[in-house]
């Protein structure tokens, strides 16, 4: 099987976490971290808001994480159950165990959080 991290070793990898990790800590709200299995690997959410609310699913820019969402945060999970995704292809704290090639790859990645997380459907934020 190829090597799917983007991290040059486990060094690395640890570094990069210890540095995410050390963001989330100034995360202005209460949250969660989850892993949820989908057929490409292991996809991480950070979770905030009222679990009666509405669910929003919030995905990230390119080369960045579910940090980026920090200056946000506070006002989104005032009136919504925001789950945000770190998407399996970037550098983060999903672990890719299947290559994504297509849009449809993409969806379908997507569609399996989504019932992995217990989502039927949700608002949907992005950052590109």
């Amino acid at each position: 099987m190829a090597n799917l991290s983007p991290f040059r070793g486990s060094g690395a990898r640890a570094e990069f976490f210890e540095a995410y990790d050390a963001v989330m800590r100034s995360w202005p709200v209460q949250f969660d971290e989850r892993g949820v299995e989908t057929a490409c690997g292991q996809t991480h959410l950070v979770v905030s808001g009222p679990p009666s609310a509405p669910p929003l699913v919030l995905l990230h820019a390119a080369s960045a994480t579910s940090a980026m969402w920090s200056p946000i945060i506070a006002a989104m999970s005032s009136s919504y159950r925001c789950y945000c995704i770190d998407t399996i292809t970037e550098a983060n704290k999903s672990v890719a165990t299947k290559r994504l090639y297509s849009v449809a790859d993409h969806v379908d990645w997507l569609r399996q959080v989504f019932a992995a997380s217990g989502l039927a459907s949700a608002r949907v934020m992005g950052m590109s």
